[in-house]
């Protein structure tokens, strides 16, 4: 399968962030033949513990990091994602049950990836990868509202949850620092930010945020074993 690009209407600037950076939607949805596979990387994933109940995993994107000018050293942090739901499928005992739910937090809402709270097993990850694998125009990364919205679905979930934010923090928000403290602040039993090639930001040092940042020479497999790892926390709470 080679590379396709579906044009949209481009959408004029929108905003600037804090460090200067312009924000533009992309004007293409790019659909690409998947270079990460979970049968390729499953030698060098994380194990997975056995756990009773029931584990959330919230994952938060950004989508602009990913198109041309942004700041995801690969390109493919969605396939790296679907790669870490496969292992928790793969590795997942009788007792415990993952769910998933998959959210974006670009604006405008052309850009958005959106997948509803989900028992996540073998006969609905073909869902997961529907929704994962295109890549959708980016637009401004504007935290607030999505996290307003992690927090109302964390707070009504029966289990225990994680929070994964993937971002390069680049945020539109009008006040980031107090997008960042709510962030930090979660209800979730686990806060997770990679940050793609930008530092964590600072707002979260001392917090209890496990923090990653992930650059081009890293092994990309550390993106998918991030996500593993705080799943197996979470499960063991």
């Amino acid at each position: 399968m080679s590379e396709l690009a579906v044009a949209i209407d481009p959408v004029p600037v929108v905003g600037t962030s804090l460090s200067g950076r312009r924000c533009t939607l992309a004007p293409t949805v790019t659909i690409r033949e998947q270079v990460y596979h979970w049968a390729t990387l499953r030698p060098r994933l994380h194990a997975v513990p056995r756990f009773r109940g029931d584990v959330l995993i919230y994952v938060d994107m950004d989508v602009s990091g990913s198109v041309q000018g942004g700041n995801d050293p690969l390109g493919r942090r969605n396939e790296l994602v679907l790669v870490a739901l496969e292992q928790l499928v793969a590795r997942r005992g009788r007792e415990g049950r993952w769910w998933v739910h998959l959210s974006t937090f670009d604006d405008p809402s052309v850009s958005s990836i959106e997948l509803a709270t989900t028992l996540l097993d073998r006969n609905t990850l073909k869902k997961v990868r529907d929704v994962l694998l295109p890549t959708p125009p980016g637009g401004c990364s504007i935290l607030g509202n999505s996290l307003w919205r992690a927090e109302r679905e964390i707070s009504q979930f029966n289990g225990t949850s994680v929070l994964c934010v993937l971002s390069d923090f680049e945020l539109y928000d009008r006040r980031p620092s107090e997008v960042l403290e709510r962030f930090a602040n979660s209800e979730a039993d686990e806060i997770v930010a990679i940050s793609l090639t930008n530092p964590p930001p600072d707002e979260l040092t001392g917090t209890s945020v496990t923090c990653a940042q992930l650059v081009a020479t890293d092994d990309p497999v550390d993106l998918a074993n991030h996500i593993i790892d705080a799943a197996g926390r979470a499960a063991a709470i």
